[in-house]
């Protein structure tokens, strides 16, 4: 069993009120994303945030045959979930579903592909 290290991951808030297009004045929204695994539960990230601001934490390490899930809370309250087998398979700029669609991933670096997504690119290079 392989284990992975952690990356870096940068998010972009895109906020749930959009207020700033109409001029009034918003506070910062409190943003925790929790890293939640089988048999784990880990604070990666907490702090105030603005609408358009981006924010970087590190995932934490873990074996190549545990998935995992971020959960994003704002004020909270859950926001979106992004369930994963590795960080690997998200591009940059990909919006995070959720009901409001708050967050979108800006950067991730330092990812590896696990088992799954190895042999998923390896099933697709041979069609």
């Amino acid at each position: 069993m392989r284990k992975f290290p952690s990356c870096s991951v940068t998010i972009k808030y895109c906020g749930l009120i959009k207020s700033e297009d109409k001029g009034q004045r918003r506070f910062k929204d409190q943003i925790i994303v929790v890293q939640q695994g089988k048999h784990h539960f880990s604070f990666i990230c907490k702090g105030p945030v603005n609408f358009r601001d981006t924010f970087q934490f590190q995932s934490h390490p873990r074996s190549d045959d545990k998935p995992f899930t971020f959960v994003f809370y704002v004020n909270g309250l859950i926001a979106a979930r992004l369930p994963m087998c590795c960080e690997y398979k998200y591009r940059n700029g990909i919006t995070i579903d959720g009901k409001y669609e708050q967050f979108a991933i800006q950067n991730i670096s330092g990812t590896k592909p696990c088992q799954k997504c190895k042999m998923g690119s390896e099933e697709s290079a041979k069609s």
